[in-house]
């Protein structure tokens, strides 16, 4: 995804500060959704609370230092000022529930340019000519959603395996997977040794493999097996 992050960690730095320093017990949760073309993120604690008449105002500069809150809990009384206006050069928006004494949640949402993966799809349609299936080997279940989300333009056909040995059986079952995006770190079977099983009896089949972990000493062995990554 893009976006533009030092904004997103000066949002995430006002509001996370903001539930820290008004929670005195109890917890704060910090929660991320993908929602089509936007990201959500949700903070939610169990902290002093805001007023319904004080939630029109919060977001409008210097509140806090009115309310006489700074001098109980410290700050200027710009964090959220600051971070509805980060949100509005992003074309954000921002909303939060509260209740005295029990918390608050804010929840906010930035939308974000999802296009490389999709045309990194349409660029393989080109090469290998027709991709009408395509499987996605991913052990982590909120990732798969995350890439079902990304691709959801992209007309294809998605199958799913949760593991390596499930991709070797669908790629030998069903004969119209045209495409494979390969997770590396997985139980049972590892997406290095799939890919291999899988080239063996369908060599022309492409793989591409998915992974937050790159080291340089693995890459000749990513060129071997995958054709990209």
């Amino acid at each position: 995804i893009s976006t533009d992050k030092v904004k997103i960690g000066k949002i995430l730095k006002h509001l996370l500060d903001n539930a820290i320093k008004f929670t005195a017990k109890g917890q704060i949760v910090f929660e991320i959704n993908f929602q089509g073309n936007e990201i959500e993120f949700i903070i939610s604690d169990t902290g002093i609370g805001i007023s319904d008449h004080m939630q029109q105002l919060i977001f409008e500069p210097f509140r806090q230092l009115e309310t006489g809150l700074a001098r109980n809990y410290g700050g200027n009384g710009l964090g959220l000022s600051l971070a509805k206006a980060y949100l509005e050069l992003l074309h954000g928006s921002i909303s939060l529930q509260s209740e005295i004494n029990k918390g608050t949640i804010i929840n906010f949402s930035v939308p974000v340019h999802n296009s490389f993966l999709t045309n990194k799809v349409t660029k393989l349609k080109h090469k290998y000519n027709a991709i009408n299936t395509l499987l996605i080997v991913e052990d982590e279940y909120t990732n798969y959603q995350y890439l079902l989300a990304l691709l959801e333009s992209s007309q294809l056909k998605i199958l799913y395996a949760a593991n390596g040995q499930q991709a070797v059986d669908l790629c030998r079952d069903k004969a119209l997977v045209d495409l494979v995006l390969m997770d590396i770190k997985m139980p049972i079977m590892d997406g290095h040794t799939a890919a291999k099983l899988i080239k063996a009896f369908r060599p022309d089949l492409p793989i591409i493999a998915q992974t937050a972990y790159e080291p340089e000493s693995e890459r000749e062995s990513f060129i071997e097996v995958f054709d990209g990554y």
